[in-house]
């Protein structure tokens, strides 16, 4: 079974780490990390008690500032890790080696030990630094994965958009997922 890390930060995006949580939560050994502010953006965008959710879900929830948990060694496997949403504050402490919170040493480890890194970036428009910083953690060997959702699956709600960005994520993963189907699919 494969270890997969979740790490959510404050960015609006509270969706894309929910539904993230509610498809793969059965199929993998999750962790999830989260900044401070994510419970506030799970409640005003979703209307969820993140903490409540998490427990109804299994999830193995670790401190932003617990340093002593097991995820904020190298020497602690796991197959990938991902920031979803991720902030734009977030991947620029990431983009330069600073790992004052437990979710951003967490990226500097996958980093270091060349494990799979996937960030959600939930901004628009980037600024240059933005973009000077996505280019730094993508030379590092980090994924950077635009929240942008196609259209060629016809989307009828909101959620057909979330679900886009969240099957491709999975696809990343190397997961198989059945939340749309690809392009030009007879299946």
């Amino acid at each position: 079974m494969k270890k997969i890390i979740v790490g959510v930060t404050g960015a609006s995006g509270a969706c894309y780490a929910k539904r993230l949580v509610e498809v793969l939560s059965t199929q993998v050994e999750m962790h999830l990390v989260h900044s401070r502010t994510a419970p506030l953006v799970f409640h005003e965008e979703l209307g969820v008690n993140l903490s409540g959710w998490l427990k109804e879900h299994k999830v193995k929830v670790h401190g932003i500032s617990d340093f002593l948990s097991p995820l904020a060694s190298g020497s602690n496997q796991f197959d990938a890790y991902v920031l979803i949403p991720c902030s734009m504050k977030t991947l620029s402490q990431v983009a330069h080696g600073v790992g004052e919170t437990l979710l951003t040493r967490i990226a500097d480890i996958a980093l270091k030990e060349r494990r799979k890194m996937i960030m959600v970036a939930r901004e628009a428009p980037y600024s240059t630094v933005h973009l000077e910083n996505m280019l730094r953690i993508s030379q590092m060997g980090g994924i950077i994965f635009p929240a942008s959702p196609g259209f060629y699956h016809r989307p009828q709600t909101v959620e057909d958009l979330v679900d886009f960005v969240v099957s491709r994520v999975i696809q990343l993963l190397g997961l198989p997922q059945e939340l749309i189907k690809p392009w030009m699919s007879e299946n």
